[in-house]
């Protein structure tokens, strides 16, 4: 494995990574039991950048970024996220400016490593040109994702839920860090969001409702990932 790249771009969860293997940015998984997905480095000019897909859930993610924490100082999170305000549909991106959970039975919240500057804002205006700020907050478990936890997150202000965001910047903390997300769904349309249903496998098949046009957001999200990273144009906080 090279020692050292301009940047590490991770594809969370199997819907986007399979997406990054449709295109090329992957390399075919190996041994499907393994929490990882082959990478790849992507060279241009000289430049490297390495692409790792990881399986979805905070220890997965916990367990890929430590093995690449040596590799570069710039770490850029790519996934897909339901949304929790009525008005953001699917396609949308949501840019975290910070990941919440309450893994360890108390709330924690972390925050990305580096600033997205106007360049990196224009070339994700070419892909949404409105990007939306905010934040997430992750769960461990697909089973979590409860009417009663939807409402909750919606008077709290969160944007979104997903699996990944929180342990990915928790994991990064002290380096150049980002996240970019593409709303597969939004959640609060699904009927059982508007039920006193106490239990939700609301996430459960959203990787089989992704629409051509929000998977063709993902490529072009993971194109523009690899030229920021390539390019190394960022500000730190």
């Amino acid at each position: 494995m090279e020692s050292e790249c301009r940047g590490v771009i991770f594809t969370f969860g199997g819907s986007c990574s399979r997406i990054a293997l449709e295109y090329g940015l992957l390399r075919q998984i190996a041994n499907p039991d393994s929490p990882y997905d082959s990478p790849m480095i992507v060279q241009q000019d000289g430049e490297k950048v390495l692409i790792t897909g990881v399986h979805s859930g905070p220890r997965e993610i916990k367990k890929a970024v430590k093995g690449y924490l040596t590799m570069s100082n710039l770490f850029i999170g790519v996934g897909f996220v339901g949304a929790l305000r009525e008005d953001i549909s699917a396609g949308r991106m949501i840019l975290p400016d910070k990941a919440s959970d309450d893994f360890n039975g108390r709330r924690g919240n972390y925050y990305p490593g580096l600033s997205i500057n106007d360049r990196m804002n224009k070339l994700l205006g070419q892909i949404d040109s409105e990007p939306i700020y905010g934040s997430v907050y992750s769960i461990d478990c697909i089973r979590r994702e409860t009417p009663e936890l939807v409402r909750r997150l919606q008077r709290e202000g969160y944007l979104g839920i997903d699996m990944e965001s929180s342990e990915f910047l928790s994991q990064t903390r002290g380096k150049r860090s980002f996240i970019i997300l593409v709303v597969s769904e939004n959640i609060t349309r699904d009927p059982i969001f508007n039920s006193d249903s106490d239990t939700c496998d609301g996430n459960r098949n959203r990787s089989l409702r992704l629409d051509n046009g929000t998977r063709i957001r993902m490529k072009q999200i993971l194109d523009v990932a690899i030229h920021i990273a390539m390019g190394g144009n960022s500000k730190e906080r």
